[in-house]
């Protein structure tokens, strides 16, 4: 697999450092009584989120960044160097002083590492998994991450996070 042109990206997240930028933790469908479970693990470089979904009660699995002001500057996506399991997860943004959330979906394939393209126009706002009528994201606004399992399956789950970057279109230089 081809890497990107670095140039036209910005390090959101390192995985690599003894102390991360930012602090993760997990939210899974037990908060509302379900039976799914999920955790995290930084490691050797990269994020492994990982967990079991079961759909009878709930079926969502979850781990975020806590709050705090992320330095987006003029870049309008993400690129994530992902290696999933065939499963569809969701990348999930918080803006500062909402109670909702903005999600992108992305596909992975079974044990292949692969890179991620998700413009910031591409998410939509969602609370609970239901698509809500509020203004596009604000990129600017951005102060929580994370990554999210809601696909309607029951069973295992793994995804693995090298690195999330911002990224920049070609036209806007």
């Amino acid at each position: 697999m081809a890497e990107p042109d670095f140039n036209d990206l910005k390090e959101l997240v390192n995985f690599h450092s003894p102390q991360p930028e930012l602090v993760w933790t997990v939210v899974n469908d037990n908060v509302m009584g379900g039976r799914s479970s999920g955790d995290f693990k930084i490691s050797d470089g990269r994020l492994v989120f990982r967990g079991e979904i079961n759909t009878n009660g709930g079926g969502f699995a979850s781990i975020r960044t806590e709050p705090e002001q992320l330095d987006i500057g003029r870049h309008d996506g993400l690129k994530l160097k992902v290696r999933g399991d065939g499963r569809t997860y969701k990348f999930r943004i918080v803006t500062a002083g909402s109670d909702f959330a903005y999600m992108a979906d992305f596909p992975t394939r079974n044990g292949e590492w692969e890179i991620i393209d998700l413009p910031f126009s591409t998410f939509q706002p969602s609370w609970r998994g239901r698509k809500l009528d509020r203004p596009p994201l604000k990129p600017s606004d951005m102060n929580s991450i994370g990554f999210m399992i809601a696909d309607k399956r029951d069973g295992a789950f793994a995804l693995e996070v090298e690195w999330i970057r911002l990224s920049r279109s070609k036209s806007r230089d």
